[in-house]
């Protein structure tokens, strides 16, 4: 593998980490359930722990129905995620 193809995997590796980790604190700041938050966005709980645990990657799509679900700007999203 190249370098370059590493360097991006790793950039794309720290973006999903961020995009988890944050929507994880912000779920959880609301105190809503990972059972809840998955019937709020038509999927499953297990869906949610394996996104908050970062053992899978969400789509942007995803990202986006989450952020609606739990009232978060995407634009702001982006931005903590850039910072």
């Amino acid at each position: 593998m190249s370098k370059s193809k590493m360097h991006e995997e790793k950039i794309n590796h720290d973006y999903n980490e961020r995009i988890s980790v944050i929507l994880y604190q912000y779920r959880d700041s609301l105190d809503i359930s990972r059972k809840d938050l998955a019937l709020m966005i038509s999927t499953t709980d297990g869906i949610i722990r394996q996104t908050e645990n970062r053992t899978r990657k969400l789509k942007i799509t995803e990202v986006l129905i989450i952020c609606a679900a739990l009232g978060i700007d995407p634009n702001e999203l982006l931005k903590v995620i850039l910072s």
